[in-house]
């Protein structure tokens, strides 16, 4: 129109969010009898050309150890609010178990359970990777996010143990395998790994008492004292756990 409409196409700058953004019209520009413009400004816009990210996969779950059919609460926090379309967020922990995540609208954080299940063991759980099944993840102005590494993972802030390999009896050992009159002998007890609860119940003792079992290594390898029963004379005794 001979000069008094103008336009232009913009393209905001990648990677970038913001709001309150203005384009000013300064002074250089004159009409056609001479006299020098004025200055305008555009109304304000928002621009949002980053992608959202993980910035962290958490646990509210407490500290501690933790066993087949239990399970662990997994949350995964976002950069910004996101939805998830058309698909699953699927977060691999280093046990071989998964977390499947199926509903995201608009959220910063979404999270799931892990059932623990047998043989799965970690010494401190921790996240392997992130993904998608199918679909998208996307913010509030559609950006797809395209990286999903780069986050926080659990075991920074959480000590989780998944322990499902249960406890063997590694030895039974009678210091003294012949044992006269008034004779007392050290039974020694080891196991793969700590136990709790362990106490004289659980043996069956052939032929003489035991004093009260105890750990001498905070619950791997545990002693008592071996009494024989008096006037008594057999070979091939044992203890079994």
């Amino acid at each position: 129109d001979s000069g008094v409409t103008w336009t232009a196409t913009f393209t905001p700058t990648s990677n970038h969010e913001s709001t309150g953004n203005t384009i000013v019209v300064g002074t250089s520009y004159t009409d056609l009898a001479g006299n020098t413009g004025g200055s305008g400004t555009s109304n304000t816009y928002a621009i949002d050309t980053k992608a959202p990210t993980i910035t962290g996969i958490t646990s509210d779950t407490a500290d501690g150890s933790y066993s087949p059919t239990q399970a662990v609460n997994v949350i995964v926090t976002f950069s910004e609010a996101v939805t998830l379309a058309g698909g699953n967020l699927v977060v691999t922990l280093d046990t071989g178990g998964t977390v499947t995540i199926e509903t995201i609208s608009g959220s910063t954080t979404a999270s799931g359970t892990y059932t623990i299940d047998t043989g799965q063991t970690t010494a401190d759980l921790s996240a392997t990777s992130v993904a998608l099944s199918a679909g998208t993840l996307s913010d509030a102005f559609s950006n797809p996010m395209t990286s999903f590494t780069g986050y926080t993972d659990i075991s920074a802030a959480s000590d989780i143990v998944i322990d499902t390999t249960a406890p063997t009896v590694l030895s039974v050992v009678m210091a003294d395998a012949s044992l006269d009159i008034d004779d007392t002998s050290l039974l020694t007890i080891t196991f793969s790994e700590a136990v709790t609860g362990f106490a004289n119940a659980d043996l069956a003792i052939g032929n003489g008492t035991l004093s009260a079992v105890g750990s001498v290594d905070s619950g791997v390898t545990w002693t008592a004292t071996f009494t024989p029963t008096s006037n008594h004379e057999s070979t091939g005794n044992t203890i079994v756990v």
